[in-house]
Order: C-alpha cells, then structure tokens, then sequence
C-alpha cells in the first residue's frame, strides 16, 4: 500500500502540556476535514516537538487529542497512517524533520506522486505561501518538495490558501491584532537571512522591495494601535528598533550590517511573539 495524500498538521507550542486553542482548532479541523473524505491511501502527520517548559511533544498532545475525538465516533477513520514528527520547535524544524520522517516510513514509493494539505491557522500558512511566492529561495515549501524529490517522491503542493486547511486565527482583540502585525515581519526577517546566506542570485532591490512594503505597513497599524496606550509599553518601546532594522537594511547594505540588524530584529521579533502571543505560557521564562 502507497500514500497519495498527506495532511500536514503544524504545530503550535502548547501550554502546561496542554493544547491551546490554536492547537485545539487545527486538529478539529483536521477532523472535520476527515469526516468528509478519509481512506487507505491518506496519511496525517502531526508536527512539532517538546519546547521550553514542556515534558511532551506538540505531535503528540495533538496526536491525543485527535484519538478523543475519534474515540466519540461510531467508526475509526479509515487511514493509512499516521506520522509523528516529535523533534521540531519551529515551522522551519516541521518541515525539514517531517521530509525526514516521511522518507524512513517507507509508506512513498519511488516515482509516485503525492497531494500534501496543510492543516494550520490563516496567518500561519499565509506567511508560508507569501514567503514561498516572493523568495522561492527561501521557501519553506522548496525544502520538502526537494528532500522528498531526492527518494523520487513527486510532492504536489498548491501555492496558494484556498488548497488548504486555514483555520480562522482566534482572537479578535488589540493585542491579538499586534501579535499578527508583528508576524507580518517574519517576511522580511527571511529575506534578510537569504540575503545573509548568498540565496539571491536576482537583483535584491527587487526582491526586498514587498517584503519591505509589507513590514512597513504593518508597523505603521501597530503605531497607531500601541499610541497613546499603557498596555503595550514593551510594543511601543521596540516599534522604533524594528523600523530601524529594515530602514537600515536597503539593498546595497553592507553584509556585516545586514548580519548585525538581522541578529537584532530576529531576537525582538521572538521577543514580541512571545509578549503579544494571547497564547503564551506566563508560567515560565520565556525571554532571551
């Protein structure tokens, strides 16, 4: 038996072990999902590992919770398999160690080709797509279809959210507004990381030029959300250095600045994400 569909299901740190509603969301849809078309020749894979202040894996607790809600069925889903990538603590570790997992199961056969479905929140697998289409070099998505290409796994992978699971992002208030507006960046903290490593071959004017944009728009909201307002003095604090990284940081910058602001604004990009995060564990220490 061969697999011809895999669902992907990303990650989410948990908290206290436990799934948050982010991580509680995507495997419910994960299952509605599989209400509606399931089979022998469709696999799960459920990503992510045991982060700080955690004694169990995002796969797993995920895992769990997914065989609960199967549990409460008249019948099992009828599945070929299930795959736990256990060892990640970012997107960029999902889908490097999932390739890995998917290679040693020995469920794809050389030369076939396989449909892959993403499983997550809206902005997670927006910021997935929009990095893949603007700098293809740095895509995610290109490292899975090539570790799987080299055991002759044709992978089909639509570019593009209507192909996928995008579960609306949960929390419709201001701090979760700035918590999307910093995301936002992640786009322009991965060119600079191309730009770090020698990725582009193209001419970098052209390829910093939207993922400039996008940063500066949504600085710009996250000014006037924070303005005026005492419940974000870190936010208003850091908006001026984040500006700073990208402002500093035009085409023809010098590599060894690029490196310095880089270092810079990824440390307080995992700063914000951590403090705007609703999500986030306050139980432990959690800053750099």
């Amino acid at each position: 038996m061969s697999i011809h569909h895999l669902l992907i299901v990303l990650g989410k740190r948990l908290n206290g072990n436990k799934l948050t509603a982010e991580g509680i969301g995507r495997v419910d849809a994960l299952v509605e999902y599989l209400t509606a078309e399931s089979n022998q020749q469709t696999a799960v894979a459920f990503c992510g590992g045991v982060t700080k202040g955690q004694t169990i894996s995002e796969a797993d607790a995920m895992h769990q919770y997914f065989r609960q809600l199967e549990n409460q069925r008249a019948h099992p889903f009828s599945l070929g398999a299930i795959l736990l990538e256990q060892l990640s603590t970012n997107t960029l570790e999902n889908i490097q160690n999932l390739a890995s997992e998917m290679i040693e199961s020995g469920l794809f056969v050389r030369g076939q080709s396989v449909k892959v479905t993403f499983i997550s929140h809206d902005y997670h697998l927006q910021r997935i797509f929009e990095i893949q289409s603007l700098m293809d070099e740095q895509g995610l998505l290109k490292v899975l279809v090539e570790k799987c290409s080299a055991l002759g796994v044709n992978l089909q992978i639509k570019r593009h959210l209507d192909a996928h699971v995008a579960v609306p992002y949960p929390y419709q208030s201001t701090q979760g507004e700035l918590f999307l507006l910093v995301d936002a960046l992640t786009t322009y903290r991965v060119y600079l990381e191309g730009v770090s490593t020698g990725a582009f071959e193209r001419d970098l004017e052209s390829v910093r030029q939207k993922p400039e944009q996008l940063s500066l728009d949504a600085l710009n909201i996250a000014k006037e959300l924070v303005r005026g307002s005492s419940n974000f003095v870190l936010m208003d604090s850091l908006l001026p250095v984040l500006d700073r990284c990208i402002q500093q940081t035009s085409a023809s910058a010098d590599i060894k600045k690029v490196r310095e602001y880089l270092a810079l604004l990824d440390t307080n990009l995992t700063l914000l994400n951590r403090y705007l995060d609703p999500e986030s564990d306050r139980t432990q220490r959690w800053w750099r």
